[in-house]
């Protein structure tokens, strides 16, 4: 029997225009259109309002498209100031008024959770947080090198879809003007030297990443240049970037991987200071070239806030014969178990990357604080009966993208700690994991969403879940 022939005609589309009545946005930030070929996910249009677009690249499930002309366009709808709106893969909401964006993502998440029983009954109470602020508020950036057709090195981000091509960027918005500068610094002198980018089907080349991070609370820059091998004309550079005040830390790092990723195959720092400090609250944090950090900093205060308050609120429902107990899995370099210490006479953190948990016990002794039990290890190869794992009253859950392995739900739920916490980036897998908590007797009490990310479809969802 040969192969079912899909049904999915979406790559006749390509190349050709059509007018389209845009539906519900997505978590990519686009616009699903249902048509008689098939699935299009629509780049910068608005719901229930007509549009003429142009068909681009294809999937076995949907086909791309942009918006040339808009027919119609409702209240809240504003220019997008970024001229690389359309084609940029970051920003697909810029075309919203900020708060328009709120009520999209936030319709978004009701829409994906509403068969969970909470959802369903609840849904008209659960509230999003704003980002303090909506552009120029990430912390860390990463750019790429490339060339264009002149053969001329550029810099900045993929194209939306496209593995091979870099758009150049020169003023990015949602990073600070003394970032942009550093930007503009390093392409400058790369293509002063006429320096060659990595290319990924030769393996040929030699730059590949720009590492930009900045501390909101010190107001200072740290700079980390990515790439197959040294640049002798690094010294070159290194007076470039002194030049603007706020650099304070440049690192050289060695790539040698076939990895698109920025891999650590050795850093060097060049000038400066080791790491910088940011402030979340009262409380400091080192981050060095390969600390994780969230990448809002004013944002991460009001995350913090919202766990701190279901924290509170799970504790008061409780009663303990003990001094209470906290296990912060997934901790990173130890942040939010940091910002919850004042109510816990312990904290336990579980983290894999051996690098975090070793950023984790600085950050915990620059605070002053008592240094955690702290696990290096998969929260899944985690075994049954650790002394570190008893009698514990809150857990905090703040799993990566890919969401909480199920065997790692299995040893959470295991513990049998009155109150959970779960924090989730990505929703899509947020039904199937909180569900599976359900399951070992928890029971979902609130959800409030914070906007890490404006300008773009993410947002992070903070689940209160008592037994």
């Amino acid at each position: 029997m040969g192969r079912r022939r899909s049904k999915n005609k979406v790559f006749q589309l390509k190349g050709q225009s059509r007018e389209v009545v845009a539906g519900q946005l997505n978590w990519k930030g686009r616009f699903e259109c249902e048509l008689p070929e098939g699935m299009a996910w629509v780049s910068g249009a608005y719901t229930g309002h007509p549009c003429l677009v142009q068909f681009g690249r294809y999937t076995r499930d949907y086909i791309s498209a942009r918006v040339q002309e808009h027919f119609s366009k409702p209240e809240g709808s504003r220019e997008a100031p970024c001229p690389l709106f359309q084609s940029c893969g970051g920003c697909k909401l810029q075309h919203m008024a900020y708060q328009v964006q709120l009520n999209e993502k936030r319709s978004l998440f009701l829409r994906e959770l509403m068969i969970h029983p909470f959802i369903e009954n609840h849904g008209s109470e659960i509230e999003i947080q704003p980002s303090p602020t909506e552009f120029a508020f990430r912390n860390k950036m990463e750019f790429s090198f490339s060339k264009n057709f002149d053969g001329e090195i550029i810099l900045g981000f993929h194209e939306e879809g496209s593995f091979s091509r870099v758009l150049d960027v020169a003023d990015c918005l949602i990073q600070s003007a003394p970032m942009n500068a550093v930007l503009i610094a390093v392409k400058d002198w790369a293509q002063r030297h006429r320096l060659v980018p990595y290319d990924k089907k030769s393996h040929s080349g030699g730059l590949r990443h720009l590492v930009i991070r900045e501390s909101k609370y010190q107001q200072k820059i740290q700079v980390n240049l990515v790439a197959s091998n040294k640049p002798p004309q690094l010294q070159d550079l290194l007076r470039e970037l002194h030049r603007i005040p706020q650099v304070d830390g440049i690192f050289f790092t060695s790539n040698q991987s076939l990895s698109d990723a920025v891999i650590f195959d050795s850093i060097e720092k060049l000038s400066g200071s080791d790491v910088l400090i940011e402030r979340i609250g009262k409380f400091e944090f080192e981050i060095g070239p390969r600390s994780f950090f969230q990448t809002n900093s004013s944002g991460t205060k009001v995350l913090y806030d919202v766990i701190l308050k279901y924290c509170k609120k799970g504790l008061n429902s409780i009663q303990s014969n003990h001094r209470p107990k906290l296990v912060d899995f997934y901790c990173g370099a130890g942040s939010i178990g940091i910002y919850l210490s004042h109510l816990f006479a312990k904290v336990v953190g579980v983290e894999e990357v051996n690098n975090a948990v070793v950023d984790a016990r600085k950050n915990y002794m620059r605070n002053d604080l008592d240094p955690p039990v702290l696990f290096a290890e998969k929260v899944e190869k985690l075994k049954p009966g650790e002394g570190a794992f008893k009698n514990v009253d809150v857990v905090v859950v703040d799993p990566p993208r890919s969401g909480c392995h199920y065997k790692a739900r299995r040893f959470i739920s295991d513990l049998n700690a009155p109150v959970l916490i779960y924090v989730s980036c990505n929703p899509k897998n947020l039904l199937e994991n909180i569900t599976d908590f359900e399951g070992a007797g928890y029971e979902v009490q609130a959800v409030e969403l914070v906007d890490m990310f404006p300008q773009t479809a993410h947002l992070e969802a903070v689940i209160l879940m008592v037994r």
